[in-house]
């Protein structure tokens, strides 16, 4: 297993969980984001935000396992019963459900098969087994506190993504990050084929 701390790296020659997925994938060992930053004492701007896009791009990505140092869980409140962590849990299930609907062990870190459509200042990461099935997921966002963490940039966003894939029917459930729901629509393929969404109000 690879261990990893931060998202990109937070100093100390210590490699952060998406740098990992950059680097050390070919390795052909399960890649441990073991350790966050201090949530949320060094997060900036919307903290539960920022906490769930680093968790969605790293697992989307290919990433093995997802721990948060979470300071919500204190010798006071050992269970974090706040409505904070309760949204912070309820990404981490919706994130959950989203991967368990595919056999992601057959699948491999991969984007290419967006081709286009994607602004500047949106972080992204899919996986895939070509033809068959396929994973992608993109957010807003600067680098908060350095490289560690991640600062989501809110906004009213449009995406006009152009996929390429190979000839076949596929199905394209859509799903928020928030909570667990999709929506879904069916395209045959073969070329291009451009999907629009839009997010309101954030960003994951």
């Amino acid at each position: 297993m690879i261990v990893t701390q931060y998202a990109w790296e937070g100093g100390h020659e210590q490699m952060g969980g998406l740098m990992a997925l950059d680097y050390e994938y070919d390795k052909n060992k399960p890649i441990d984001f073991n350790e966050t930053d201090y949530y949320p004492a060094w997060y900036q701007g919307d903290r539960i935000a920022a906490s769930r896009v680093e968790a969605w791009e790293f697992i989307a990505g290919g990433g093995g396992s997802f721990n948060q140092l979470n300071g919500l869980y204190t010798v006071r409140d050992p269970g974090a019963k706040t409505e904070e962590n309760a949204q912070l849990l309820r990404a981490l299930k919706s994130l959950h459900d989203f991967m368990y609907g595919f056999d992601f062990l057959k699948m491999h870190p991969d984007k290419s098969f967006i081709q286009g459509g994607l602004p500047l200042g949106t972080y992204a990461r899919g996986m895939s087994e070509p033809g068959k099935q396929y994973a992608y997921y993109h957010h807003h966002s600067t680098f908060g506190r350095n490289t560690a963490s991640y600062k989501v940039t809110p906004g009213n966003y449009q995406e006009d993504l152009v996929l390429h894939l190979p000839a076949g029917s596929y199905q394209a459930d859509w799903v928020k990050s928030l909570v667990p729901r999709s929506s879904r629509s069916t395209a045959g393929a073969g070329q291009s084929r451009r999907l629009r969404i839009q997010w309101t109000l954030l960003c994951g």
